[in-house]
């Protein structure tokens, strides 16, 4: 039987449909391999890749397949981390503060640490008063990046949402908008499938 073999593919939603074709009858090739494969795929942009929700079908449908979804850090969590990145140990105030505005998104609190952007003490204004933090480059291409993946309406409809603040109602998203209910619910729908909105 050969050895115990792990293979990782990272980033499954970019694979083509040969090679996922081909990870299926790898897996189906001796059902008696000691063969555990362990993928990546960003839940958002599954959709898009009609080969790759074949595959997850079948494998379900075969009982071969185990789904962890990982969900946003919590503030311990994000402590935790914060904490093997740094030799000093970070205040209180700016770990609630990266919190805040990271929401436990692991690649941001990295990025952001990393550039040390938010990591500084809380002034005593309020947070309508405290600037945004400037996001670093790379957490700007990443945003980008998904937000070209959007319709050009989906996108407008981010825009305006994005300037209306952090939170919005749906009354006065469609005001601003000038789309009809529908219209504004539909995109809402998009944005939230792909974790731009919440």
């Amino acid at each position: 039987m050969g050895q115990p073999m792990t293979i990782v593919i990272d980033d499954l939603q970019w694979c083509d449909r040969d090679t996922l074709e081909w990870l299926h009858f790898l897996l189906r090739f001796d059902s008696q391999a000691k063969l555990l494969v362990i993928g990546t795929a960003r839940a958002h942009d599954i959709h898009v890749n009609a080969a790759l929700v074949e595959l997850l079908a079948a494998l379900r449908h075969e009982e071969r397949l185990l789904e962890l979804e990982l969900g946003p850090l919590d503030e311990a969590q994000t402590a935790a981390l914060v904490r093997s990145m740094r030799d000093v140990e970070p205040l209180l105030e700016e770990l609630q503060l990266l919190f805040a505005e990271t929401e436990g998104n692991p690649l941001f609190i990295v990025e952001m640490v990393r550039e040390g952007v938010v990591l500084q003490p809380v002034r005593e204004a309020s947070t309508a008063d405290r600037a945004a933090p400037k996001l670093p480059e790379k957490l700007r291409e990443v945003i980008a990046s998904r937000l070209a993946q959007l319709e050009p309406a989906d996108q407008e409809l981010a825009t305006m949402a994005a300037v209306i603040g952090r939170e919005f109602d749906l009354e006065l998203l469609v005001h601003v908008s000038r789309q009809d209910d529908e219209s504004v619910l539909r995109g809402l729908d998009e944005l939230w499938r792909r974790r731009i909105v919440r």
